[in-house]
């Protein structure tokens, strides 16, 4: 627990960071998924990977710091309590209520480990200056084929062969992508739950 004597680190907006172990608390999980195969590739210290560059169970453990109001704050020491550690694939479409739509999209969900006040760890709070601790929303892409542009030409004006795109033409192209971006991008212990909503 924090005492009278504990310094501060440093500072994210109104939030003073007292132990931060070792995560890059600025780092935000809403991207679209090639930006974080990027970040996978990327060599050296990777605060927010394992060693084979995927987002870990404990991501954010072990974190002291005190909000705006004075409220000491914490998050799980070790492992991540409170949440089924699960990533949910949300498959949606406008299909059938948007005219002239034809794709379906996908979103992973999940969440980082809880955040609680002191001596309160069954609560969680939010933390709206942290990014870390944001809900994670990757959006699922893939790479635009020449064939596309020549049946949807309106649809892809202002594309190019190879682009990422976020749009899929079956559900299973959507839920086929999602099953190996969560097994390029998440470490071990996470799960992986379908929501269809189309």
């Amino acid at each position: 627990m924090p005492q009278g004597d504990l310094v501060s680190v440093y500072n994210i907006k109104d939030t003073e960071i007292y132990e931060d172990n070792n995560w890059d608390l600025n780092e935000g999980f809403n991207d679209r998924d090639c930006n974080f195969y990027e970040k996978k590739e990327e060599k050296g210290i990777r605060p927010n990977r394992d060693k084979d560059g995927k987002i870990p169970l404990n991501l954010g453990c072990g974190v002291r710091m005190r909000d705006k109001y004075g409220q000491f704050l914490y998050t799980d020491k070790e492992k991540a309590e409170g949440y089924d550690r699960e990533v949910t694939l949300n498959v949606t479409s406008w299909i059938g209520t948007s005219p002239g739509a034809i794709h379906y999209y996908g979103n992973m969900h999940f969440r980082t480990c809880t955040v609680h006040p002191e001596g309160q760890p069954t609560c969680s709070t939010s933390c709206w200056d942290i990014p870390l601790f944001g809900s994670g929303n990757i959006q699922l892409t893939r790479e635009l084929e020449a064939w596309e542009f020549k049946r949807y030409p309106k649809t892809y004006d202002g594309w190019y062969p190879g682009d990422s795109y976020s749009g899929f033409y079956t559900p299973e192209d959507v839920i086929a992508r999602g099953k190996q971006v969560f097994k390029d991008l998440f470490g071990k212990g996470w799960k992986l739950k379908i929501d269809r909503r189309y």
